[in-house]
Formats: C-alpha cells, structure tokens, sequence
C-alpha cells in the first residue's frame, strides 16, 4: 500500500519519526492498495481515508562510557532508556549506574544538529562498589582527557571528545572516600552494606575509622583501665606485672546497622591492680590499669577477621 500525508499531518509525520515520538491520525491519510490477493484484485489502485497510527518510540541500548586521562582509565556501562525530551532537543535518553545519571541528548534537525552528555550524581542506595566505580568514572571525566562512547551490541564508538575541565575537589574527594572505606568494610565481613541517600558527619567519621582499622589490622586503645570481675585467688597473678592479653568481640553501628567485625586483642603489663568489692561469693571486680607493652606509650589493639 502507499500511504499520503499532505500539509499539516506530513509535518507530524516528519516531527514524530524525528523525536521518536508516536503518531496518530484519526483522519487524514490517504491510503492506496498496491497488491493484494487475486480474490481481492478489484480493490487494487482504490484510494481511501485510513486512521494511522505509527509507533517511533526508540528502543533502549546499552552504552559504555569511558574516561581516558594521563594518570587513569574509568568506564561504566548503562542501559540507556528513552525518556521525553523537552522542546529543545529531538531524542534525550537517560542511563543510570551506582548513583550516576548519565543524559545524553540528540538535536537531528538539518543545520541545528547537536549532542550533548550531561552527568550528575547522588547517592541513592545502590551497592558500594557500584558507588565506587560511579564516583571514579566521574573524577575521571573531571580531568583533562578523552571522553568515548561506545554501543555495546554492535561495537561502534558513537561519540567521542575532550573531556570538559571541571574543578571538583572541593565536591569529589570526600564521597568518594567514604564508600571506598565501605567497600573494605564489606570486603571484612563479607557481605554487602545499604548505603544511605543521605549520611551524617558522625557516621563518615565512624565509617573511617573501622576502615583504616581494617587496613593496618590494628585499632589504637583508648581506655584508661579494664575492669574486670575474678576469682579473688587469682587476682595476685595480675599484680606482678605479667604480660597480660585481653580479648573482646568487635561490634560497631554503621548506618543502623550492628555488625560483628570479628575480635579484637590486646596486650600490656599491668600498672595497678585496684580491688573493689565482691559482687557475688567468690567473686570479685578489680581494675587493672595497663602499661605499654611494645609500642611506645600507645597501646593497641590487634584485630582478627571474623570466623
């Protein structure tokens, strides 16, 4: 068949096939039958009045984008999703990853043709090391260097460009840090963490401190004393100054959360034995204040993964 548009609904036509829009014509479209089964011959060459409905809606694709600097190479890849675009621009599609939004948008009409990619990011609950690798790619691109798009099924480099230049030190470096602290976190316990959309001063700073914990095996002791409570025949053994080791479990509160990072240990010479009173028959709590052991004037304690 062969289908004619004329005036206005030709001008449709072309703006719907162009925006990847869909197209609907109650009335309008003058269709002609071309070829059709012997039985229906006598219909051939007959023109009528035909509803048109054509559907232009682009399909999603998957992209990779990479950022190719002197130092580094970041990249991720996103399934880009059609998505309405505003006035200004004929196709706009939207791919996300690890709390990164990429859009990329498209102006195809003759000599006003356009492209351009915008990136934003927040932090949405995805996985860490998604995160992680969101945030690196994003650095990159912050850097002097070279931006590629590629379409993944078939392989073609799409796109390419210099990076645009951004300052972002003063945006970049502290989430980044945090979720690469979560990331050896989670490699610690072995199992994953559900990172906020939004994260408090405090739990920043209890998230570092665990991290670099984790990262020297060791965690500096802050007490002033131990109390403990004994047999009172074996208190005497802590007086002469033995080498004492002392052992808990290691459990933090990250992000609501309670997690059991394991045990943590540590050793000292006793510096004073304190008595208290006897909480039960045979029982009795003493304070044991401890003394440097190998390290100086610091105690430590040394942590152990847990089981």
């Amino acid at each position: 068949m062969q289908v004619a548009l004329s005036g206005e609904d030709a001008e449709k036509l072309d703006r719907a096939s162009l925006r990847g829009e869909v197209l609907h014509l109650e009335r309008g479209a003058d269709v002609t039958l071309q070829s059709l089964p012997p039985v229906f011959a006598h219909d051939v060459g007959r023109t009528f009045e035909a509803e048109l409905r054509i559907d232009f809606t682009p399909e999603p694709w998957e992209a990779e984008f990479r950022a190719i600097t002197a130092t580094s190479e970041e990249s991720v890849r996103v399934r880009m999703e059609p998505v309405v675009a505003p006035p200004e621009w004929d196709r706009v599609y939207e791919g996300r990853f690890g709390g990164l939004t990429i859009t990329l948008s498209a102006r195809l009409r003759n000599g006003d043709e356009a492209v351009a990619v915008k990136w934003t990011h927040r932090s949405d609950g995805s996985p860490a090391r998604e995160q992680l690798v969101a945030l690196r790619f994003l650095a990159a691109m912050h850097e002097e260097g070279e931006m590629v798009m590629r379409e993944c099924e078939e392989g073609r480099r799409l796109l390419s460009g210099p990076n645009q230049t951004v300052a972002a030190e003063d945006r970049l470096p502290v989430p980044t840090s945090l979720i690469a602290d979560v990331v050896v976190i989670e490699d610690w316990v072995g199992s994953d963490l559900k990172v906020p959309a939004e994260i408090s001063g405090q739990e920043i700073a209890v998230v570092a401190e665990v991290a670099e914990a984790i990262r020297v095996k060791r965690a500096q002791f802050t007490g002033e004393s131990f109390g403990l409570v004994g047999d009172p025949e074996l208190i005497p053994q802590f007086e002469g100054g033995p080498e004492v080791e002392i052992g808990e479990d290691w459990v933090v509160e990250i992000f609501d959360e309670t997690l059991a990072l394991g045990r943590r240990r540590v050793k000292f010479r006793p510096l004073a034995v304190r008595r208290g009173e006897l909480v039960e028959p045979g029982r009795q709590e003493v304070e044991i204040e401890p003394g440097p052991l190998v390290e100086g004037e610091q105690l430590w304690w040394a942590l152990v993964r847990p089981d």
